[in-house]
């Protein structure tokens, strides 16, 4: 946890240092590294501040007719779907513009906040599967290890048919994999509900 927190907030350094490059303007020294637990919780929460604001923003993430605002910077540093970002933008309105109307608003929403917090803050299972999809689509490895962690992690005996089902339908063999082996070791107890 410690290690994503401080990623997040080198990355937000990093924007903030190509911010005033860009700009002509006299660049920050950033050679002192924030130590203290307390200055990187504050960085963090600059950069996490920065999600689906629109001010300091230079690219709309666009679902249907609802946006997302968002940082070209943090996409190429996070993502290597993104990492040549302009060949997905169009101009809409004056605004550079990449739109993804394959995947639900929710889906597109957490998956742009999980680049900027490192969270993922879905509660139904379909959607959690849809995000799978999305990571899958991005080459998002580590947010395919998170959906993987959160998704095992809410099985329990009592809904682990409904969990097997859905990673049917959606096709998933790790997930159903897993539900098996859970099935398995657990039986008797799933069985007696």
């Amino acid at each position: 946890m410690a290690d994503k927190l401080r990623n997040k907030c080198l990355l937000f350094k990093n924007m903030n240092r190509l911010i005033a490059i860009r700009s002509n303007a006299r660049p920050r020294l950033y050679a002192q590294r924030a130590n203290s637990s307390r200055a990187m919780n504050v960085e963090c929460k600059q950069l996490h501040d920065t999600f689906d604001n629109s001010i300091p923003t230079d690219l709309v993430i666009k679902v249907g007719l609802r946006s997302i605002y968002v940082n070209k910077f943090v996409l190429q540093t996070h993502s290597s779907y993104f990492k040549e970002v302009d060949r997905f933008i169009t101009s809409e309105d004056g605004q550079d513009v990449i739109r993804l109307d394959q995947f639900s608003y929710v889906t597109v929403y957490t998956y742009f906040k999980y680049i900027y917090t490192g969270e993922i803050d879905l509660v139904f299972l379909d959607k959690k599967f849809d995000l799978l999809l999305m990571a899958e689509k991005f080459k998002d490895i580590r947010l395919l290890k998170s959906c993987y962690e959160k998704i095992k992690k809410e099985v329990t005996k009592e809904n682990i048919i409904s969990v097997y089902r859905t990673a049917q339908t959606y096709d998933n063999k790790i997930v159903q994999e897993y539900c098996f082996k859970f099935f398995i070791e657990n039986s008797t107890d799933v069985i007696n509900i």
